[in-house]
């Protein structure tokens, strides 16, 4: 067994969590095992990443929640979210 998996057990065990951590990486080059065609929310990818063990690359042009575009830095923050609108 791996010290991540070691690790993993340990973190899963004592904080009583339902599903194993995840982890997110921002990249200039998506992981080529990674998906590019879902649109997706972040808080989405997430969910698809826990539920069928997959990898899903993030881009500019597949993630659909304009917060998480401002936050990774892709885009800048719409007008009507600094307006409050």
């Amino acid at each position: 067994m791996s010290k991540f998996e070691e690790q993993t057990i340990n973190i899963v065990g004592t904080l009583d969590l339902r599903w194993e951590p995840l982890a997110m990486r921002f990249s200039d080059r998506g992981d080529p095992r990674g998906d590019s065609s879902r649109r997706l929310r972040v808080c989405e990818a997430f969910d698809a990443v826990r539920r069928e063990s997959s990898i899903i690359n993030f881009s500019k042009e597949n993630c659909i929640c304009p917060g998480a575009k401002y936050h990774a830095g892709l885009e800048p923050l719409p007008l009507g979210i600094v307006a409050g609108v």
